[in-house]
């Protein structure tokens, strides 16, 4: 029970950072390296959000408005990132990767000079923990899964009922045949970019209160988005959907067997097993056209 509920936070955790990760790439056909970014801009607006404003509010309220406002700030960010770095040079994926990874170091260099080097966090939404067995588990780990369950309800609506949730699905299956029934590529590009950027963040605000901030944060979220989305089928969001509770998984089950310092290899592992093994993912064992399934 303990690895079953630490395995789903964990994983609900890596939903949010990657499902967002491969619909970019899935509908805009973007490897955008600076993705990971938004989540270290998610946790880091979070606590200048709480420490700026709500700090004289009561904790929980406090931190939830933060979380909410990060959430909407960074979702702009991603709109205006598209349009300034990404839509310029489309066509070119070296210079896209050349200045979304120049992105992250520029991001995480000016939120050293606000916030400074050393480390911070932010009071928790929910304090104390569960006992489980003889394991405590904090609660604010544990409201990652309720909220993602939500946000991926509601991704789910946005995708098969709306309008441009099909018009966002048909230019990830054939960009082609979207185009010529009259989808804008870019409009609906930058959407997506957008909600993918506020997911990231929805994920680091979370974390916030319970990770050490810090502005290299951005790397080791890039690295376990890179495994989901091999892992599970580039451009396919099921496929990371699933990836991401795998990867969660064993990643809590390393912790318990060998230590959390192994854990952090299992990405790299998974990485390289994946490539050598079944380079097409998890996404191939179900549709050859597994793109937005």
């Amino acid at each position: 029970m303990e690895i079953l509920l630490q395995g789903f936070s964990r994983g609900s955790l890596y939903a949010l950072i990657a499902v967002g990760f491969a619909a970019v790439f899935g509908a805009a056909r973007i490897l955008n390296l600076a993705h990971a970014s938004f989540f270290m801009l998610g946790a880091y607006a979070t606590y200048l959000f709480h420490h700026l404003l709500f700090s004289s509010l009561s904790p929980s309220f406090g931190v939830v408005l933060s979380v909410v406002l990060a959430t909407t700030s960074v979702g702009l960010l991603g709109l205006l990132f598209f349009h300034t770095v990404l839509k310029p040079a489309p066509h070119s994926p070296d210079l896209v990767m050349v200045l979304c990874l120049a992105t992250n170091v520029f991001l995480a260099e000016l939120l050293r000079l606000v916030a400074g080097a050393r480390s911070t966090m932010v009071p928790p939404i929910l304090d104390g923990h569960l006992l489980v067995g003889t394991t405590p588990i904090l609660r604010q780990e544990m409201l990652v899964i309720p909220v993602a369950l939500i946000v991926f309800a509601a991704l789910g609506i946005l995708l098969n009922r709306t309008r441009n949730g099909r018009a966002i699905r048909a230019l990830g299956q054939n960009p082609t045949a979207a185009v010529l029934s009259g989808v804008d590529p870019d409009l609906l590009s930058a959407m997506v970019v957008s909600m993918s950027a506020a997911l990231a963040a929805l994920a680091g605000g979370l974390v916030s209160p319970i990770r050490v901030l810090s502005p290299v944060m951005w790397l080791p979220a890039l690295v376990k988005s890179f495994a989901i989305v091999i892992l599970g089928g580039i451009g396919s969001l099921r496929g990371a959907l699933a990836a991401s509770f795998l990867l969660g998984f064993l990643e809590v089950a390393t912790i318990r067997l060998w230590s959390d310092a192994a854990s952090e290899a299992v990405s790299l592992a998974v990485i390289a097993g994946v490539l050598v093994l079944r380079p097409r993912g998890l996404s191939s064992l179900w549709r050859r056209d597994a793109a937005w399934r």
